[in-house]
């Protein structure tokens, strides 16, 4: 989902309420210690090397094999994923904006561990898909780091000025779109037998799924403690959409329009994920009055209505970006 610039900006309401919410993430402290195990130990959790295979081995060959198994908009997906992985310095900075996210002092501070942990875990998605995509021999690689370079040098800016609450939430919801992405490609690997594709993928779903959950845990927390600034934040999430840290790649509407066809991550799985956030945080049973409880059932009526948009653009046709990038990235 693209951005939307009538939303880029402070309301009233969150420029009234940043000292509250400045204070409730300080609260909610406790829980981030309480969830620091989701983090893998560096000394036991996979890394890229022990995914795939290495270059003197004998089974080297089948990385390149399964490869050409991959229809054209499986491929496009694995640039997209690449891409967006080694965006990764983009995402965690402009997350780390929002106190108490942000780089401190307290080396140890619970916030802190929990920020360079999964900052590490996540740096070896691009790590494995990149290995992927240079052993396979199908990509167009040099044009591919190329676009990297050009992506991370634009910058990320999701629009959340300063809003802590916004940014825990958001990182629940991408975190969790990013799993549902990458399971998908693993499965899609695995029908057609491209089991090391199946792997990494499948492994990265599973970093993913810690990550959401540990922000999925924060957000309820602060939903339990400041309901209704709570609710303000995440209406204002829900109408601009989310916009994935990859969005300003070179090809994203490409990267979205293959991930659908390909039936590996589309409109309907982010319409899922929407209403999955909704029932696990209570939106509709939570006390709220006057502003609050409208937005809340704005945010209840907006997936409504996407619901019907996603119905209505089941059956639409390719357009010419999937061409473009097919050229642009794949051999």
């Amino acid at each position: 989902m693209s951005r939307n610039p009538e939303y880029s900006s402070y309301t009233p309401d969150l420029e009234l309420n940043l000292q509250k919410r400045g204070e409730v993430m300080e609260a909610v402290t406790p829980v981030v210690q309480e969830n620091l195990g989701l983090l893998l130990d560096p000394a036991k959790a996979w890394e890229p090397s022990s995914i795939l295979p290495d270059p003197q081995s004998d089974d080297f060959f089948e990385v390149e094999e399964e490869a050409r198994l991959l229809t054209p908009e499986v491929k496009i997906v694995i640039v997209g994923s690449l891409i967006t992985e080694d965006g990764l310095p983009n995402f965690t900075a402009e997350i780390s904006k929002h106190s108490p996210h942000g780089v401190s002092e307290e080396e140890d501070s619970p916030w802190e561990i929990w920020r360079n942990g999964w900052a590490s875990e996540e740096d070896r998605h691009g790590k494995l898909i990149g290995m992927y995509v240079r052993d396979s021999g199908g990509f167009q690689t040099e044009q591919i780091e190329r676009d990297v370079h050009a992506y991370i040098a634009a910058g990320f800016y999701p629009g959340m000025k300063g809003d802590p609450y916004e940014a825990t939430m958001y990182a629940a919801w991408q975190e969790r779109a990013t799993q549902d992405s990458h399971k998908g490609l693993s499965r899609i690997a695995g029908e057609v037998g491209a089991s090391h594709l199946h792997k990494a993928a499948g492994v990265m779903a599973g970093d993913e799924g810690r990550h959401a959950k540990f922000y999925k845990t924060i957000a309820g927390e602060i939903f339990r403690l400041d309901p209704e600034n709570a609710i303000s934040s995440f209406e204002r999430l829900v109408r601009r959409g989310l916009t994935m840290p990859g969005d300003t790649m070179q090809g994203y509407n490409a990267v979205i329009e293959a991930s659908t066809r390909a039936g590996i991550y589309g409109p309907q799985e982010y319409l899922d994920i929407l209403q999955e956030l909704i029932n696990e945080w209570g939106i509709g049973e939570i006390s709220l009055s006057g502003n609050a409880d409208r937005k809340r059932y704005e945010i209840i009526n907006r997936h409504a209505r996407l619901s019907k948009i996603i119905q209505r653009g089941a059956n639409r046709e390719p357009n010419d970006a999937l061409n473009v990038m097919e050229e642009r990235w794949l051999k």
